[in-house]
């Protein structure tokens, strides 16, 4: 049962990593954040849980709309940043809590994901694991954080715009620059946890196309908004970064009509 009705407003990137939604007043909505506190939950939970609540979930047939879900794109960034405090502090349970998160999050989008980027998130899923079974170990080091944070945002910056893509494909604009915004941020975090300068020039495209999404979020007239292809654009600056940080590409030249 699909229930959510997709009138959530994503807002732009941010530090913070702060997403705020504004959505209308109606009972549609109080039942689809009923369901959004749901998904958390499973979230939240340890992989085995994870796994039980969501059979429970699809025997009652409750789906989250898409919309909302998209809605979590910046998770990982928030619980990233969380895990390096909390093993700085030595606070090794909350390191660990925020770790599963993070896996339950990066294999929900696994479950999601085409083109072969399926195998290399679950791969990345099982690789947050492995640091949440190892933080507390005497030997390790917060220097195994960095590679894999940055491999997680980089396979999840290429599935967000293969979902922009699909989102086009049906002709949902709004949905591809959610998709859009949830790409031009995972790029930026990859740069980040690669212990890389981001360039100047590639500061300037992510904005760019940010904005294009932006638009898209809010044109009552879209067609203007594909005309300037932002879904290509944003597939050069992936080809550029990936070329910067010497990591491989998946996804294919889009073609946007």
């Amino acid at each position: 049962m699909s229930v959510a009705p997709k009138e959530m407003v994503m807002s732009t990137r941010s530090d913070s990593g702060i997403v705020k939604p504004y959505p209308r007043l109606c009972f549609g909505v109080w039942w689809s954040v009923a369901l959004l506190v749901l998904s958390v939950s499973i979230l939240t939970s340890s992989p085995v849980a994870a796994e039980v609540a969501a059979k429970e979930s699809r025997q009652n047939t409750f789906v989250l709309d898409e919309s909302l879900w998209v809605l979590f794109y910046d998770l990982p960034s928030r619980r990233f940043r969380l895990i390096r405090d909390n093993y700085l502090q030595q606070n090794f349970d909350a390191a660990r809590a925020n770790l599963l998160t993070s896996e339950n999050y990066v294999r929900i989008e696994a479950g999601r994901a085409t083109y072969g980027l399926k195998e290399k998130l679950e791969e990345t899923a099982a690789q947050l694991h492995v640091l949440s079974e190892r933080i507390d170990d005497p030997d390790f080091s917060k220097n195994a954080f960095d590679p894999v944070f940055a491999r997680t945002h980089w396979l999840l910056a290429q599935h967000f715009l293969l979902k922009s893509l699909e989102s086009l494909e049906v002709k949902d604009s709004r949905m591809s620059g959610h998709y859009l915004l949830a790409t031009t941020h995972h790029l930026e975090r990859t740069v980040l946890w690669s212990d890389m300068p981001i360039r100047p020039a590639t500061v300037v495209v992510l904005d760019r196309v940010e904005l294009l999404a932006n638009e898209l979020l809010e044109s009552k007239n879209p067609a203007r908004v594909w005309k300037k292809k932002p879904i290509l654009q944003a597939w050069r600056i992936l080809v550029s970064i990936g070329e910067y940080l010497d990591r491989p590409v998946h996804v294919d030249q889009p073609v946007e009509s």
